[in-house]
């Protein structure tokens, strides 16, 4: 939603100059629906594309065709890598992993199992985070391990079952990394089998969920990554490309890490 109100914002300002955004929504994480949606924008003559990219060969092909067929690709949140796109808008998403690591490691006391959570692998920000976190543990030495890490599609209804199920075979657990969304889904399993204030939880984003589960005493951290400057800057950016032929001052325009709790919610 923040993400959207961004765009919507940037829409607002270039509008006078002739401007419309075209806004899609992914509604699986699907390489085949993002291709359709591609050749959906290509065949209907938009001038440039903002892309919550997945990362595979696929996609990348189409990005780099895209390019060189006249038509500059920005990327926000989940970039592509090794493709042809003008810039990238968003989080370092190994940094906020490393970030992540460091907090969970520091609640833990240094040692337990944890279970990481993740959207989709093929998307390059939850591989770099868990890359992160990953680093970020091991900064704390062999006490302190990752038990197993679980795909849930950034649904709530696969996060609940993934946490049930992994609880069930590695009963010791002491700590949950979500990389993506579905974080409700964690809640609710945990309160299901009554481990909500036992089992320890850093995610990512501010989102109405993850803000209830904080203030339950549920989730301990949530990182944010200011969605919003995400999709206002990519269309902003967009803009003065088309309209003065300029390009960004960095391949990588980065966003802050903002580690949320419950005191400053």
């Amino acid at each position: 939603a923040d993400i959207k109100q961004g765009i919507h914002e940037a829409e607002k300002e270039i509008r006078d100059y002739g401007f419309h955004v075209d806004m899609r929504v992914l509604n699986t994480l699907e390489e085949q629906e993002q291709i359709g949606i591609l050749h959906g924008f290509m065949d209907s003559g938009t001038d440039a594309v903002a892309l919550f990219s997945i990362d595979s060969d696929i996609i990348r092909h189409k990005v780099n065709e895209i390019v060189r067929g006249g038509t500059p690709v920005v990327t926000y949140n989940s970039d592509i890598h090794d493709s042809d796109r003008m810039c990238f808008v968003g989080q370092d998403h190994f940094r906020g992993g490393m970030v992540a690591g460091d907090l969970m490691a520091k609640i833990l006391g240094g040692a337990g199992d944890v279970l990481i959570i993740t959207s989709l692998m093929e998307l390059s920000c939850h591989r770099e985070r868990i890359a992160g976190f990953k680093s970020g543990l091991a900064e704390y030495g062999e006490d302190i391990r990752v038990a197993g890490v679980a795909e849930n599609q950034d649904m709530k209804e696969l996060a609940f079952a993934q946490t049930m199920l992994h609880i069930q075979e590695y009963p010791g657990i002491k700590g949950i990394y979500v990389t993506g969304g579905g974080i409700i889904g964690v809640g609710e399993a945990l309160k299901t089998i009554g481990r909500e204030k036992e089992i320890k939880v850093v995610c990512h984003d501010l989102v109405d969920s993850t803000r209830e589960l904080i203030q339950e005493g549920i989730v301990d951290f949530t990182i944010g990554q200011d969605p919003y400057y995400q999709g206002y800057q990519s269309i902003k950016i967009l803009f003065e490309r088309l309209m003065k032929g300029k390009n960004p001052d960095s391949e990588c325009i980065r966003t802050r890490i903002d580690i949320r709790c419950k005191s400053n919610l």
